[in-house]
């Protein structure tokens, strides 16, 4: 799944675990960071995870609005 050609899914407020389910391959097929950064706690993080951060939030937000 490339990036540039695909969006997050959206979620309608039905069937959660469906939507996080997919969300998860979703951020996963971005960068395994992407998906790492929001599955679990972080501390410090270095350039990379920041940047993965930035991007799983990014998509996060459109998948919700």
């Amino acid at each position: 799944m490339a990036p540039e050609s695909s969006v997050p899914p959206k979620l309608d407020g039905r069937n959660y675990n469906y939507w996080k389910a997919r969300m998860a391959g979703y951020l996963e097929a971005l960068n395994p960071f992407a998906w790492e950064v929001t599955d679990k706690a972080m501390g410090v993080m270095d350039e990379d995870q920041t940047k993965w951060n930035a991007r799983a939030k990014n998509a996060m937000f459109d998948a919700i609005s």
